[in-house]
């Protein structure tokens, strides 16, 4: 199958209800997804329903740019280092932004507490953060700017602990499709596993 750069967004247009050309039928399609909502690898997913590796990861990359095609230009950073991740917290969900370059060394300073956590808030630029995370060694704090509640803070700190953990099972992501793995965090953490399965088939279904 032949699939779209990875900012194309919507696959071409399909013979059948989600794939054009698809190298696997339709329920195998469903199970893929199934896997992938739910945060199955690649591996673990070509073993369980007796696929290639290769196809399985195809798919997997199909499934995340129909996901990810409305996110917009500015929320699609390319970290140069290890991604650094800021979090926002709303009445509904955990939103989740690449911290960009610039701005970087200010963050993990924050994470590491070199830096008092409050300086970081009143930095150029700098975006209103609830929280920063770095998913490769764990590092998570809340910051002094952040006006949520205590209950609130736990939310934030279950969002992190349950996308730290599905990033982390990914591993070798492209630092150019991070922010695609990025957002199908944010949304299995705002939709379960269920919702996200139904999103992503709805995204390939309405892709022109």
């Amino acid at each position: 199958m032949k699939l779209p750069p990875a900012h194309a967004g919507c696959p071409p247009r399909r013979k059948n209800r989600y794939a054009l050309n698809a190298k696997v039928d339709e329920l195998q399609l469903l199970a893929l997804a199934d896997a992938m909502a739910g945060g199955a690898t690649a591996s673990d997913a070509a073993r369980s329903l007796d696929l290639n590796r290769n196809t399985v990861n195809r798919y997997y990359q199909l499934f995340r740019q129909a996901l990810a095609q409305d996110v917009p230009a500015a929320h699609r950073t390319v970290p140069s280092d290890a991604p650094i991740i800021g979090l926002f917290l709303t009445s509904t969900a955990t939103h989740l932004r690449i911290v960009p370059d610039e701005l970087r060394d200010t963050a993990l300073r924050a994470l590491r507490g070199g830096l008092d956590a409050g300086s970081a808030c009143l930095a150029p630029g700098w975006p209103d953060y609830d929280a920063l995370g770095q998913p490769s060694t764990g590092l998570f704090q809340i910051l002094p700017c952040c006006l949520v509640s205590a209950a609130g803070q736990q939310r934030l700190k279950a969002s992190w602990s349950n996308i730290r953990a599905r990033l982390c099972q990914f591993r070798g992501i492209p630092r150019r499709n991070y922010w695609q793995h990025l957002h199908v965090c944010e949304l299995f953490d705002a939709l379960g596993q269920d919702k996200l399965r139904h999103r992503l088939l709805q995204a390939l279904e309405t892709c022109d």
